[in-house]
């Protein structure tokens, strides 16, 4: 912590995972340094349920016990790096300075990706193929021989999913698209059926 001060962060510390769950403000600019041995939730288990809730944060993480596994884990979490501890003060500053390079970007997407999900969560089930195959570059001629439906229908389960994403033309779908491929939301421009 006094590592993070001196590098001018504005530090704040919590005893838990669960007690950070709580305090966590996903709007905001921020990163968070881990230590996967914590009372209650692990470190791991923080990530994964951060992820689920598409909260991810730019975060490095720091264990005692840097077996293949947990550095595994902590990647496919969505850590951008991982040190063993004790933490050496150099290869410390550079993850920080990384993760806080990052910050405001991962608070983009985040903005981002929360109003995609909102918006695929309001397609009717058609509604939600047609979107499936438009982020694909499907045209709406496309899409109605796709699903089997006359054109003149799928102009409107098109025209309805472009309507719920406040865009002008399937070409923003796919901005969108683009605008989180490669980074930790990517996942959330792929319509999932509900089970």
């Amino acid at each position: 912590m006094r590592m993070l001060s001196q590098l001018g962060c504005d530090v704040v510390a919590y005893e838990s995972a669960e007690g950070f769950l709580q305090k966590l403000e996903p709007s905001l600019s921020q990163c968070l340094v881990l230590d996967l041995c914590l009372p209650g939730m692990s470190g791991i288990e923080l990530l994964a349920t951060m992820r689920d809730a598409r909260n991810i944060l730019p975060t490095v993480v720091l264990s005692c016990n840097d077996d293949v596994v947990s550095v595994v884990d902590s990647i496919q979490g969505g850590a951008i790096d991982f040190l063993p501890k004790p933490v050496e003060r150099e290869p410390f500053r550079q993850c920080v300075e990384k993760l806080l390079k990052c910050a405001p970007e991962f608070a983009a997407e985040r903005r981002i990706a929360t109003r995609v999900v909102e918006c695929i969560e309001r397609l009717s089930p058609r509604e939600c193929e047609a979107f499936t195959l438009l982020v694909d570059g499907k045209t709406p001629k496309q899409v109605a021989r796709a699903l089997g439906l006359r054109p003149r229908t799928a102009h409107i389960h098109c025209s309805n999913v472009l309507a719920k994403f406040s865009v002008e033309n399937p070409n923003d779908l796919l901005l969108l698209r683009a605008r989180l491929a490669g980074g930790p939301y990517a996942s959330s421009i792929a319509y999932r059926p509900q089970s």
